[in-house]
Order: structure tokens, then sequence, then C-alpha cells
């Protein structure tokens, strides 16, 4: 499993299990334990205390009365018209009364629009550095609450509130106009994350983008552009408290910039009027998180890295041409983003990308090789099935979509050329015998502790039901414990190349005979994933998918390629790739299994190449190719050819600055 893939599922596990916020709003007046509501308003999850379910039902539209399910470990607060409790609740064993607590909506604390204006009344003190850190957290929770049930048209009806919306979004604008560098410096910011005043700020701007619908007011100050940036041209709110440096701001504008339209519509800001990209790491104070960050029903958490920081190589060792290493901020973006695009697959109509995935997700079922991301594993895909799309299109096609497309080629075409040049001795069972020595096991299946000696970690193996024949170990250092080696009966089309690594303070020692029965099977079904990815990519009733080429620190090059699709299956049967030496041709069988590829496709690699066959047809009928594009190319980049492709995607030695 990735480095990406294991801390993202450990963060998600975390979320789950840490324990709340010890910054607990008091529930005020008289509460009963032990009882439940009804929650004919509705309910919230994720909250931390009696306290926060009450200021809920405050700030809820016809809710008297709540009750906070202690026992529930999503934090779920009920919200009721009635004025009596629901039911008395009898606590599961093993839990601590209590298991509920009960109580009415707090008195005297004014209706939505008093508690905003309280709010931003606060969020003046900011930049003054008067408002203390419990005030200010307890202010941003209040404004969160607020932000998110305007969000969702809760406050439609109440004509004191939207009476009251425009005075206080003028005064928002006003606060965040005060917000220059010497508060940021002082009060705001990642640097004075237990001073709350950023998440209150956070509220404010949330607030302004929903009433303005752009970020002008959101973002006054020239410092903020590339925020303001973000979200007037691609809608993406970017929560990070300021922690992102200007080069990854730019990188995920890049980013964002090059996705299809459709992308966008149907999967990032689905019914919503835009994404939120957190950065949940920058908000924490002392380890703790405040959580009140989320203001849209669209959003994605990333790490606190900048580009450039950290790279992870996405693609499995067995990519012919196998590419440089990824920068792993925009690796996790990619990722955390593409899970949006499940939701495109889910809502179509027409359901062929659904049932596509389905039939290739049982298809896939029993190997590894028959997934792109094969590191990953099948095991994991299968109970997984969320993770498909993230890691196969947001680690690999985002990153360098021609890599994917080679790997996917040669799981196809490699038994055609594979020879066994594996070899193993004869030894006495039992005994470490040195093999190959200064080298490593590229695949391992248990590492079993640290031992003193190779006899000791063979005598260990010897008991090991995980282990075959082969173990590795460093003499150098003992402490990296005693690995055994897969079996290669248990590899597809294993040589000695990609069993072995060199490695100077690795030995690898058999203690057991071989079989040496090496086999090489093909899979189509690598193919099948990328052209899904492709599908996936293809704008409908268009000819034009974009490849994403080149990584480098976050950035690729965008190219677009022309496809074709069988008339009666609709399925995609070319490619035509610029620098591909030709249309790559697809065949199927009758199951819809890729069976056969060109040749070009496993060597397909990027270049810097101009596409001859890109025309652009003249108001006088003359065409013209990537050679009249560089005599202009500063205006003729931008020119769409007579094939809907774009110069600037087509014509990559002239156009594209990075060719080398």
């Amino acid at each position: 499993m990735s480095l990406l893939i294991f801390v993202l599922l450990v963060s998600f596990l975390v979320v789950l299990l840490l324990p709340k916020s010890s910054n607990a709003r008091e529930v005020q007046g008289e509460i009963q334990y032990n009882k439940d509501s009804c929650w004919d308003v509705g309910y919230q999850d994720y909250l931390n205390s009696a306290g926060d379910c009450q200021r809920q039902c405050t700030l809820t539209s016809g809710c008297n009365s709540w009750s906070f399910l202690h026992d529930d470990s999503i934090g779920r607060c009920h919200l009721c018209t009635w004025t009596e409790p629901r039911t008395d609740v009898s606590c599961s064993t093993g839990i601590d009364p209590p298991c509920r607590t009960w109580g009415l909506k707090e008195d005297g604390a004014g209706d939505a629009a008093a508690i905003l204006n309280a709010g931003i009344a606060q969020a003046t003190k900011v930049c003054t550095g008067s408002l203390t850190p419990d005030d200010a957290l307890a202010v941003a929770q209040d404004l969160n609450i607020i932000v998110n049930k305007y969000r969702t048209g809760e406050y439609d009806s109440d004509a004191n509130f939207v009476n009251n919306l425009q005075s206080a979004a003028n005064q928002a604008a006003s606060i965040l106009r005060q917000e220059n560098k010497i508060c940021v410096n002082n009060y705001t910011g990642p640097d004075h994350a237990c001073n709350y005043g950023s998440l209150v700020f956070h509220q404010l701007r949330a607030l302004l983008l929903y009433v303005d619908g752009n970020a002008s007011r959101a973002y006054p100050r020239r410092f903020d552009k590339l925020y303001k940036k973000l979200f007037n041209r691609y809608k993406v709110f970017l929560a990070d408290n300021r922690w992102m440096r200007r080069y990854t701001l730019r990188r995920f504008i890049r980013f964002y910039s090059q996705l299809p339209s459709h992308i966008f519509t149907e999967g990032i800001l689905y019914d919503a009027l835009f994404a939120t990209q957190t950065v949940r790491d920058a908000w924490k104070c002392n380890g703790q998180d405040p959580e009140y960050y989320y203001t849209s029903n669209r959003g994605y958490n990333v790490f606190q890295t900048q580009v450039g920081q950290s790279y992870e190589q996405a693609f499995p060792d067995d990519t012919p041409n196998k590419p440089p290493s990824m920068d792993l901020q925009l690796t996790v973006t990619r990722h955390e983003v593409a899970h949006q695009f499940d939701r495109i697959i889910a809502n179509r109509a027409d359901t062929r990308l659904k049932d596509m995935k389905t039939a290739l997700t049982l298809a896939s079922a029993g190997s590894d090789s028959n997934w792109l991301r094969s590191q990953v594993g099948d095991a994991y895909f299968q109970s997984a099935p969320q993770e498909i799309i993230a890691s196969q299109v947001g680690n690999q096609f985002l990153a360098t979509t021609s890599s994917q497309l080679r790997l996917a080629a040669y799981r196809l075409t490699k038994s055609d050329s594979w020879v066994n040049d594996l070899s193993y001795s004869n030894v006495d069972s039992g005994i470490a015998t040195l093999t190959r020595e200064n080298k490593s096991c590229s695949l391992q299946t248990a590492n079993l502790g640290t031992f003193s000696t190779s006899q000791a970690c063979v005598d260990a193996a010897m008991a090991n039901d995980a282990c075959s024949y082969e173990i590795m170990y460093s003499s150098s250092y003992p402490s990296w414990g005693c690995r055994c080696c897969a079996p290669i009966e248990d590899l597809s089309c294993a040589t000695e190349e990609s069993v072995y690594n060199h490695h100077d303070l690795w030995d690898v020692y058999q203690y057991e005979n071989s079989s040496n029965e090496a086999t090489c099977h093909s899979t189509g079904l690598p193919l099948n994933w990328f052209l899904f990815n492709v599908d996936l990519f293809t704008p409908v009733d268009s000819s034009i998918v974009r490849f994403y080429e080149n990584e480098s620190n976050g950035a690729v090059t965008l190219v677009e390629v022309l496809i074709t699709r069988d008339a009666e299956t609709n399925s995609i049967n070319s490619l035509d790739v610029p620098f591909c030496d030709g249309v790559i041709s697809i065949g199927y069988d009758n199951n819809d299994i890729v069976n056969s590829v060109s040749s070009n496709a496993a060597n397909c690699t990027f270049a810097c190449v101009d596409d001859p066959k890109w025309m652009k047809v003249t108001a006088s009928g003359n065409e013209r190719s990537c050679s009249w594009v560089a005599k202009k190319p500063s205006v003729r980049c931008n020119v769409i050819g007579k094939d809907g492709r774009k110069a600037a995607n087509v014509c990559l030695k002239t156009c594209y600055k990075g060719c080398v």
C-alpha cells in the first residue's frame, strides 16, 4: 500500500476516533439526562457537546428542544419542535450515564439575525488582539452554523434574517478589509491558530461568498489575490488558514484550470455554489481540531505540505519507462478531487460508465495485475471501491496519462516478449545460503522482526506460513528486519530485474529449493480501466479528451487527443495521440475486454512535438499547420483547429515553453 493511501486511511480513522474538542460550549438552562427528543426538525452530526447541540437548536427555525447522543460515535444532535422529551432512554451496556442529554433551546439568546450581528461585532476585535480565544471559538461556531443554515435555505422564510443580511454582509466586508499584514503577522494565520481569529474570518468570507457569489469582498487585500482568483475562476474556496505559499497556490490554480468543464459541473461542484478545499492540520491548536471550517456541501481535505517538499511514486515497477516520482501535495489534491468524480458516474441518466465500473471491478477480482495501481492491490479496491477512481485517475491519469497507457498496454502484450531469466541454487533445507549478494526482493510477504544472524532469520521463516524459500537480511543493519521474499510462482512475468533490486546493504538467502515455475499471463483489464478513465474525461458527444503529461513539481502539460468509437458498442477503438507515432488501435473480445492494441501503445512516451495532423482553416479556405502557429505563437497558440483541438495542446514544440 502506498504512503498516500496509508496516510489517507489513517487520517480518516483518526477523524472518527479522536476525542471531541475540549472547547465545549456550556448548556444554558435546565437539562434532563437519559431522555430523547424527537427529530422532526432534523438532526446534526459531528457535534462536540450538549452545549453545541443546544446552540444548533437555538439557531434552527422551529426548534424548541434538543437531545445530544453521548453514546453515538458521530456526535448526533436531535432537533425537535416539542417542548417535552419524546421518550426515556436506557443506556447500552458499558456506556457510562448519561447516554442522552435533553433540554430546551436557549432563552434570551435572540434569533439567528441577532446572533449573526453579535458575532460580527465580536469579529471587529480580531485585529486588535482583544478577542479571547474562547470567545473567538464560540463566535466561529455560531457563524459556521449560521452560514451553513443560510446555505441550505433554512433562513429564506425568516424575514428578520433576510432584511438584516445585507447590512451584516457589509459589516463583514469592512472587517475583512482591516486584516492587513500586521494583523496577519500578529493575530491570524497558521502561526496564531490558537487565537481562532482566522477561524472567525473564515466564516465571514464564507458568508460573503454566498451573498455575493464571488470573492471580491471576501478577499479584499492584494496579498489574497490568488485565493480570490481560485474562487472566482473555479469556485474553490481554499480553507488553509493562509498556510500555502504562493508557488503552491499557483499550482492549485493551474491544476483546476486544466480540468474539463463537465468535471466541475457534474462532479466537484455538483449541486453546490462552491467546493471547500481544506487543510485541516493548519487550523489545529496544539493538535486539537476546531472543526468549524466546513461551509459547503462539497469539500475535501489535503495535506499540510508545500509543492516541492515531498514526492511519491504512483506507478508500479513494471511500468515501461516509469516516470519520476510526483509531487506529494498535488498527488494528494488530485486524489481527493478525483473522489468527486464518482458523483458523475452515480448521477448520470446514462448508466454506461456506472455499468462499466461495476463490470470491471468484478472482472478484476483475484489479481493485483488487473489494476493499474497494482501496488495498492485487488483486496483494497474490492473492499473500498470508492478508492478506484481516486487512486487510478487521481494518482496516475491526472499526473502522466501516457505512462498509464504504457503500463496498461504492457500488461496486455508482455507475454509476447517475456523470457524467464531467473535461476535458483540447490540448497540444504533450512540452511541460510547466500545466493544474491547486495540484492533485495522487490516484493515481500512478511517482516518477521529483528534477528542477530541470517540463520536465525531463516529459522523463523521456516516456522512461518507466509514465507516460502527466500529471505532478505542485512548483516550491517539487523534492525531492518528479517523479510520473507514473495515466491516467483505468485508473480506474473517475473524476471531477475523485476524480482530483485540492487542494494549495497541487503542480501538474499535461499533456504529451500524453488520450483522456478514462473509464468506469464497477459491481461487486457488494465487497458479497460485506462479507457474507462478516458471515457470519464471525455465530454458527452465529444471526440476530444485531455491527456495530462510530463508532471514536474505538480505542474503538467495538457495535450488534446482525438478518439473514435465503435458505432455499435460505443467503445473507444482508437486514440490519436500527437507523440505516439501514429494512431493507437484497440480491439475487444466478445465480453468487451480489450484483447489487442497496436504496438505503439506500449512505447507511447510524452515528447515535445507538433502534431502534423492539426490544421486551421482560414476565412479564405486555406489550411494552416503548427508551422503557421509558430510565426505568432503568443496569439495563434490559442487558435482552435478544424478538429476542435486548441493549438496550444497539440503544437507542443511550438507552444509549450517547457519543451526540451
